[in-house]
């Protein structure tokens, strides 16, 4: 497998195919801890989708939508396409046996490794979270941002004195925004200076909030100033900035998943041998590997 280097920015990480529990307990809550991830539904969009983001995790539930073999098959074709062989594959269910868990893993290369959901949501949460860690999901970022310059319908307005006006938000997260305006603005703003006072709009809903300036640049006649907000900001306004950020990056990806050409191949045929066990091999495959790897319990494998 070619694997990237993890980058600074971290990874995205996507769900394949998630049932609907699991989109509404577990996803959001991954997102609240500043995991940038998405939701990708269907299957045939998800090779297209992910081209784009070599360096991403992706973690797909395979209780559903197709049969396990065709899931087997359409994992291990990743590995047969440059763009697609540097993802880092994990496996969720709450169906797979003993011996399907290990074939699956044996068999196929998934370094994000095996997601029960026979466990309370909470820890279905905190596994996620070890694995994604450990994988380098966050790199050096702390905030997820959504790069929103394109959006009319985002902005800043600022009073100083009898000047008021507003600024294109560039970038926001739930720890401060990026703004651009006109350069003759930029007297007004020093670096560590506070902004007791300013108005943010998202989508005709206002914030008061206060926040210091981190950086103030001029670029071709453009001012660029980076604000962090202040401890003064309420839990609900984060909260708010929050749900903007994840439904404005959600959106992104339910577009392309929109718009890519779906994939057509029949994952029923594979050059590789089949994956689902005859039951009489059951035993026999288990002990093997068990043995193989020197381990006495079955719940060390996974």
């Amino acid at each position: 497998m070619n694997l990237h280097e993890n980058t600074d920015f971290g990874r995205k990480v996507f769900f394949l195919n998630m049932s609907y529990d699991f989109q509404r307990a577990v996803i959001p809550a991954l997102f609240n801890k500043e995991y940038e991830v998405y939701e990708i539904n269907d299957y045939r969009r998800a090779k297209n989708i992910l081209k784009n983001y070599p360096d991403s995790i992706c973690f797909i539930y395979v209780d559903k939508g197709l049969p396990l073999n065709e899931w087997f098959n359409f994992m291990a074709s990743f590995e047969d396409d440059p763009m697609l062989s540097t993802i880092f594959l994990g496996i969720v269910s709450s169906k797979l046996d003993n011996a399907q868990k290990i074939h699956f893993l044996m068999q196929s290369v998934v370094p994000a490794g095996f997601v029960g959901l026979d466990q309370s949501d909470e820890d279905i949460i905190e596994q996620i979270r070890s694995i994604l860690d450990l994988n380098g999901a966050k790199g050096r970022r702390r905030f997820v941002r959504a790069d929103s310059i394109d959006d009319p319908k985002i902005g800043v307005f600022f009073d100083f004195g009898d000047n008021r006006f507003v600024m294109k938000i560039k970038s926001i997260s739930s720890a401060g925004i990026s703004c651009v305006a006109p350069a003759k603005y930029a007297s007004l703003f020093k670096v560590n200076m506070l902004v007791r006072e300013f108005t943010l709009i998202i989508h005709n809903k206002t914030y008061k909030c206060s926040a210091a300036v981190l950086m103030a640049t001029v670029n071709d006649e453009k001012l660029t100033i980076v604000l962090v907000f202040t401890q003064s900001i309420g839990y609900s306004v984060r909260a708010s900035i929050k749900e903007f950020v994840r439904i404005f990056l959600q959106g992104k990806i339910a577009k392309m998943e929109l718009e890519v050409e779906p994939d057509l191949t029949d994952y029923s045929v594979s050059k590789n041998e089949e994956y689902i066990l005859p039951a009489e091999e059951v035993e026999d495959e288990i002990d093997e590997i068990l043995e193989e790897k020197n381990i006495t319990n079955i719940d060390e494998f996974y």
